[in-house]
């Protein structure tokens, strides 16, 4: 399915069709959750926001205005709703699971597991604005164009962003003893 045939379900999802609505879950389903994972690092609240992202469509279809990807704007609510959260609960925490992204060579004397927490530490200091630009660069695969929608900031800050995200994350695995 491409960019046109999700605009056409959010059409049809807008008129209450729930068929619409279960192919598009399908569709974008698990990235929505692995997106809310990775920013919340907790499973049983990326399921909530999964689901809370898939009522939302369906409440608001209709406001869907097509400037973007209909990918894009499910990015963005799911950042948006993982930020709510995120601010009841005054904690800022990172859990990711990006050793198929990032290039990590662990120590003979380091397991895979060891350096794999070493990661969710570095990633962990990441400054909100950083971490999701990272997650949807990194994890999801975004454009930069994309993440810059999705989360409501310039190309520019976007890159600036995942620069420095991804300098942090290299120097703290470097400060770790990963390269």
């Amino acid at each position: 399915m491409d960019t046109y045939d999700d605009k056409d379900t959010l059409r049809q999802i807008a008129l209450g069709n729930e068929e619409a609505l279960r192919r598009l879950v399908q569709k974008h389903g698990r990235a929505v959750w692995r997106t809310a994972f990775n920013l919340l690092g907790d499973s049983a609240a990326a399921d909530d926001v999964e689901q809370e992202v898939f009522i939302r469509v369906w409440t608001k279809a209709r406001r869907f205005d097509g400037r973007h990807a209909p990918s894009t704007w499910l990015y963005s609510m799911t950042c948006n709703i993982c930020y709510d959260e995120l601010r009841r609960r005054r904690r800022h925490r990172t859990y990711l699971s990006v050793l198929e992204k990032e290039p990590v060579v662990a120590s003979d004397v380091l397991s895979a597991e060891e350096a794999h927490r070493m990661l969710q530490r570095a990633v962990d200091t990441l400054p909100r604005k950083q971490r999701a630009v990272y997650v949807l660069r990194e994890l999801e695969g975004l454009s930069n164009a994309d993440t810059a929608a999705a989360l409501g900031m310039s190309a520019d800050q976007t890159k600036a962003n995942y620069h420095a995200a991804r300098q942090t994350v290299m120097n703290k695995l470097k400060d770790y003893g990963i390269q």
